[in-house]
């Protein structure tokens, strides 16, 4: 009767997205087992769900020991771990397990059982566990093996997957929505939907004494004393901005013959 009550208490707990996976779809009621639990599942499972789940089904010296094991997990997987730590749990792993002899039968102890006395002097000497495991790229290589369809092309279908995936971000990011990393890939992909962005509506149009396109900027009308004028006047000649640097405007040129025309005329 107290695995029936622990079995439906885990298959009615749910953990935020992104936390944990759906461990109440790996719990069998009715025959009293679990199957397809992942490596992080029984990390959150050992950390978060036995302390509570065993609290009022078994007996307070049973009941502690285990608290104080998903204590130990929990404080030598944290993102921030200091050597008084380190030396706390060493010192905590060795009263639990002396402990958990007082409660299990000898066969429990295995290799494994003991290679939790020797977890924290490699936390010493390697960094934080939160730092070293694989559980984040092990949870984005299940996301692109969701967006693999054609398993001929398995490569292909990643990378397509991927570039529409990097385009729904960059388009959220520059419609300054909210950004679309906090979403899972496979679900933005999926659909396999063409993204198509609203078009802008066109600038208003500004008036010809106003010109700003670079493009217009080069071909400004230049007037007789080589100042800029309006395209309207007569007597301007369009040139470049490089040829108005380097020559003189060919208006002045020609007023200055005119002027030396007339004057030997005269």
């Amino acid at each position: 009767m107290t695995k029936f009550f622990f079995l439906k208490f885990v298959s009615s707990v749910k953990f935020p997205d992104g936390y944990a996976s759906n461990i109440a779809r790996c719990v069998n009621v009715d025959g009293g087992k679990f199957s397809g639990l992942k490596s992080h599942d029984c990390h959150m499972f050992m950390q978060r769900l036995l302390p509570v789940g065993n609290q009022h089904l078994l007996p307070e010296d049973v009941v502690k020991p285990i608290m104080l094991l998903s204590k130990f997990f929990s404080q030598l997987t944290a993102k921030t771990l200091g050597k008084t730590d380190i030396n706390q749990l060493r010192h905590d792993i060795v009263q639990i397990l002396c402990k958990f002899e007082m409660i299990f039968l000898l066969a429990f102890f295995t290799s494994m059982i003991h290679m939790m006395v020797h977890l924290p002097e490699e936390a010493l000497l390697v960094g934080p566990v939160n730092y070293r495991w694989m559980y984040p790229i092990e949870r984005l290589l299940g996301e692109l093996k969701k967006t693999v369809h054609n398993r001929a092309k398995l490569e292909g279908s990643i990378i397509e997957a991927w570039v529409q995936y990097e385009t729904l971000t960059f388009c959220g990011i520059c419609r300054r929505a909210t950004p679309l990393r906090a979403t899972k890939m496979s679900n933005l992909i999926r659909s396999r939907k063409a993204v198509t962005t609203a078009q802008s509506s066109p600038p208003p149009a500004q008036p010809s004494s106003v010109v700003t396109t670079p493009a217009l900027m080069d071909h400004l009308p230049v007037g007789p004393g080589g100042s800029e004028a309006p395209a309207s006047s007569t007597s301007s000649v369009v040139q470049p901005v490089s040829a108005r640097r380097r020559h003189r405007p060919s208006s002045t040129i020609d007023t200055t013959l005119t002027d030396a025309t007339g004057a030997s005329g005269s």
